[in-house]
């Protein structure tokens, strides 16, 4: 049967976009449909994907978010998220870390393929326990967690500064508590041995596979800035006393900003270690390791037996994969022509807005004015060429992003929410950040000089690059 692809019509979309390999994007995606089902009784919907030359686009339905958000705060009663998902999230952590941990202290070409297998088989099922758990929190991306926010905050009667403290971790960004654990390094407060058993993890991200070796460190404590973190939990009982609380009406959207980051951190510390096995196989098979990128799970059975040829995966990096994951949750893929035909359904149906002045949610308040630099690959070009006081513009911002974060003047994003990685980061660096203007990156180009109103949520256009 033939798959068809059309959108319906003035229903909104919501889009995903990034520098990732296929293999680590499609993870968390098999767990959207049935999988999720076990913790909300909704899904994702109908998506579609396209990636090529380790870039993905993924296109969901605004609507099927906001169905798992009513969901979910049905679960949480608004207050807390479910005891049991917590339980369940605490057991994966320590599961999931200790498999991987274990490949850091073994030479995985010291094993047979069937013992490679079964290292995989764990992690991999530990990896999508994971997902399935944690998968909602994107839901909220399209602007839905403000919105409650908004309610909270005008039935409390807090400021937006307020209302900011109260949704802010009073445990730091993965990213910064690695800085912390460098300035320790430092001043001689832990070993080098503690510092790489804790982070293992850390030199992972969605496109590539570093270890975290002793030119890892040297190369990050070169780097090495200040840390911006602040502890609100004192500012947040100031705030709850002048209003008269005692607990903090907030506090979903505190925890949720938590759970954010600390799936990122367990995102990477188990493509640490399906990686590392995969890249062994990669290397028995003679394939470049590199092409792991190109990978579809359901390949991998493939992979082990000996079938699957480099030029197949040469193929799907370059040439272009599209996924349509329908409404009955089946996963329907297609290659080369037919993919890219696909996509130009999907990519006629994105459109943009043009104007001297764009919207978004106030991440980190505060105002700024500088030249704009569009970074979608924050290892490309772009990255490469930023300058300090520039605005960092981008479709959202992930870990590897921090460096150009530290040095931006401001940061404005396409996509995320309150409890986004450019919130909480922007917060703990205080820099002006407005998040979910969903077209910053189609509308303004490198070198335009642009004010970022982060007390107002507005981008401004004060002059064209070359005008």
């Amino acid at each position: 049967m033939k798959d068809e692809i059309s959108l319906i019509p003035g229903v909104k979309l919501y889009k995903q976009e990034g520098r990732t390999g296929l293999y680590q994007v499609i993870l968390p995606y098999q767990t959207v449909g049935k999988p999720m089902l076990r913790y909300v009784s909704t899904t994702w919907g109908e998506s579609f994907g396209f990636f090529k030359n380790n870039y993905t686009i993924a296109v969901f339905y605004e609507r099927d978010f906001e169905k798992v958000v009513q969901k979910v705060l049905a679960l949480s009663k608004g207050r807390m998220l479910p005891h049991t998902w917590e339980t369940e999230w605490k057991r994966l952590d320590a599961e999931l870390t200790e498999e991987s941990r274990k490949l850091v202290f073994q030479d995985p070409a010291k094993f047979s393929l069937e013992e490679l297998k079964a290292m995989y088989d764990r992690l991999y099922a530990l990896d999508q326990d994971m997902w399935t758990v944690l998968i909602f929190i994107d839901a909220f991306d399209a602007g839905f967690d403000q919105v409650e926010i908004d309610k909270i905050t005008k039935e409390y009667g807090f400021s937006e500064s307020e209302e900011h403290t109260l949704v802010t971790s009073s445990i730091p960004a993965f990213t910064t508590a690695w800085e912390m654990a460098l300035h320790d390094l430092n001043r001689g407060s832990i070993s080098r041995d503690t510092l790489k058993r804790r982070f293992f993890w850390y030199g992972m991200d969605y496109s590539s596979f570093s270890e975290v070796s002793d030119e890892f460190i040297g190369a990050e404590l070169a780097k090495l800035h200040p840390v911006a973190f602040e502890d609100p939990t004192e500012e947040q009982k100031r705030i709850l006393t002048k209003h008269n609380l005692t607990q903090n009406p907030l506090a979903f959207f505190n925890e949720l900003t938590t759970w954010r980051d600390e799936r990122k951190r367990l995102n990477y510390t188990g493509l640490y270690g399906l990686l590392k096995v995969l890249r062994e196989v990669f290397k028995r098979r003679g394939i470049n390791p590199l092409l792991v990128n190109a990978l579809l799970p359901w390949q991998v059975e493939d992979l082990f037996r000996g079938s699957l040829t480099e030029a197949r995966l040469r193929k799907q990096f370059s040439e272009g994969v599209f996924l349509h994951i329908t409404k009955d949750c089946d996963f329907v893929y297609s290659f080369g022509a037919e993919a890219v035909e696909k996509w130009d359904i999907v990519s006629r149906a994105l459109s943009a807005v043009s104007g001297g002045e764009l919207k978004g949610t106030v991440a980190s308040k505060g105002k700024a004015r500088g030249n704009v630099r569009v970074v979608l690959d924050p290892k490309g070009p772009g990255a490469r060429a930023f300058l300090k006081g520039e605005i960092l513009v981008t479709s959202m911002t992930r870990p590897e992003f921090l460096p150009l974060m530290k040095i931006a003047e401001a940061i404005v994003t396409d996509e995320g929410g309150i409890t986004s990685h450019a919130a909480i980061v922007s917060r703990e660096l205080k820099k002006p950040c407005i998040i979910g203007t969903r077209t910053a990156t189609k509308v303004l180009k490198d070198g335009d000089l642009v004010e970022v109103d982060a007390d107002r949520g507005i981008v401004r256009i004060l002059k064209r690059a070359g005008k």
